[in-house]
């Protein structure tokens, strides 16, 4: 038999193409290589097959039985192959599991950038309202401020009048000066003089009484809308 006879075929190959494949590798050996007398055309015949068999394996090399070498080639190829598709599996999970925490991640960044600036706009909101309140307080004591005097000056004006005692007018007139302006007024001089004088002074403490008034009704305004905020 030929050197190409195994003793262990491949699992799946017919075993008998085997015996009639190594025939047919016989077959084609070397025709001086044969105890016997051939042709021109025997020998011609001989040839054509040869080249017609060699042309059929190289087409077909799959039907060439493989020996333990090729076998265990086979077996790591195929291994090989097996341990790429595993690699490539595992490549696509972590992939798809990295795309996952990245999305994950950009979400929670949109998240937190979303909450940071709303947080952002209330406590500009609040600071504002804050300062809004500081300033209206602000006002408020510095009204304060313009109206106590008067408050006070005022009120010592009442306690003198409340101790004057009234003008002696030798006429009976409808308008008389008011006590307070009694109080300041020079009393000397003429009746007239006097008397005007005091009228005077009515018209400029009625006049800072009306300002202060006002200025304390706009303070307690600011400090309403200051409690409002």
């Amino acid at each position: 038999m030929s050197t190409l006879e195994q003793n262990d075929p491949l699992p799946g190959l017919p075993k008998d193409v085997i015996p009639s494949m190594l025939s047919m590798v016989d077959a084609v050996a070397d025709p001086s290589d044969l105890e016997m007398e051939l042709s021109e055309n025997e020998a011609d015949m001989v040839h054509r097959f040869e080249t017609g068999w060699k042309k059929f394996l190289h087409e077909n090399p799959h039907l060439i039985p493989k020996g333990r070498r090729g076998y265990q080639l086979q077996c790591l190829s195929r291994d090989v192959k097996e341990v790429k598709e595993s690699k490539i599996a595992v490549e696509q999970e972590l992939q798809k599991q990295l795309d996952f925490f990245t999305t994950s991640r950009d979400r929670l960044e949109d998240v937190y950038q979303y909450e940071t600036e709303v947080a952002a706009q209330r406590q500009k909101l609040a600071q504002d309202k804050m300062q809004e309140k500081l300033d209206t307080v602000n006002i408020s004591e510095e009204i304060m401020s313009e109206t106590i005097p008067w408050y006070y000056f005022l009120e010592a004006v009442d306690n003198a009048a409340s101790l004057v005692g009234p003008v002696n007018n030798t006429k009976q007139r409808t308008f008389k000066p008011s006590t307070r302006a009694m109080a300041l007024v020079d009393r000397n001089g003429d009746e007239e003089d006097v008397r005007l004088r005091a009228f005077r002074l009515d018209h400029a403490l009625l006049t800072a009484q009306v300002k202060m008034l006002a200025r304390e009704v706009e303070r307690h305004e600011k400090t309403n809308q200051s409690l409002e905020i």
